[in-house]
């Protein structure tokens, strides 16, 4: 579903016989690899940190966060106050979102026009989310 989503062809068919029919490789054009690579390595990301986050096309970067600490602690989304984050690029609230969620820190997000996003977490949370964002941030290639 995350290559079709990218749009990127590929061929996922299981071999009918031998040794490796119970292999289910992703077969892709050689000059989709890299992409290809990067879209699955995120997919995967998703589903090692957080199993209940969909798949599917109703995916959606603006989704809040909340781990158990969070509810144990009686937080609630308007206690999410500090902002994070803001910026039109989905992408990377999308990486950013996906970090917080890694380190199990509550986040919300506004929305207030579409294609643009602000990104809040709760006060007690604030400089630890500062780090992980500066990491995302410097693990971004502008090129």
């Amino acid at each position: 579903m995350a290559l079709q989503r990218v749009e990127i062809p590929f061929n996922n068919a299981k071999f009918p016989q031998g040794p490796d029919t119970l292999r289910g490789d992703v077969v892709v054009l050689n000059s989709d690899f890299d992409r290809a690579t990067q879209v699955l390595a995120q997919a995967l990301q998703y589903w090692e940190f957080d199993r209940s986050i969909s798949f599917g096309p109703s995916h959606d970067p603006r989704e809040p966060y909340c781990p158990q600490h969070a509810k144990e602690n009686g937080w609630y989304p308007e206690d999410l106050t500090m902002p994070l984050w803001t910026g039109t690029n989905l992408n990377m609230l999308d990486g950013v979102g996906m970090a917080l969620r890694e380190h199990e820190i509550a986040y919300r997000v506004e929305s207030p026009e579409p294609g643009s996003a602000k990104l809040f977490v709760h006060p007690d949370d604030e400089e630890q989310a500062r780090e992980i964002l500066q990491d995302v941030l410097e693990g971004v290639s502008l090129e």
